[in-house]
């Protein structure tokens, strides 16, 4: 899986989706792209579940929230490495 800067760098139409900006695009934890689509693009549950389908098995009950909290962590960490620059 692909990874992209943010849910900008997707275009859905239909049942098919395109990566833009392909000279960032880089391998990466699939998590991390979904929970990042779902923060930009608040995903129904239903578009969770037919997503999830195609992310590599987590142990945790609630990976969707699991790796939101993961990634709002990160964020954290980076707006203070930014303050401290």
């Amino acid at each position: 899986m692909l990874r992209c800067n943010h849910g900008g760098n997707l275009l859905l139409h239909k049942n098919d989706w395109t990566l833009l900006d392909w000279e960032y695009a880089a391998s990466g934890n699939p998590w991390i792209d979904a929970v990042s689509l779902d923060r930009f693009l608040h995903l129904t549950p239903a578009e969770k579940q037919q997503l999830q389908v195609l992310l590599p098995t987590l142990p945790q009950s609630d990976p969707w929230q699991t790796m939101r909290q993961w990634l709002e962590a990160l964020d954290q960490l980076w707006q203070q490495a930014l303050i401290n620059v």
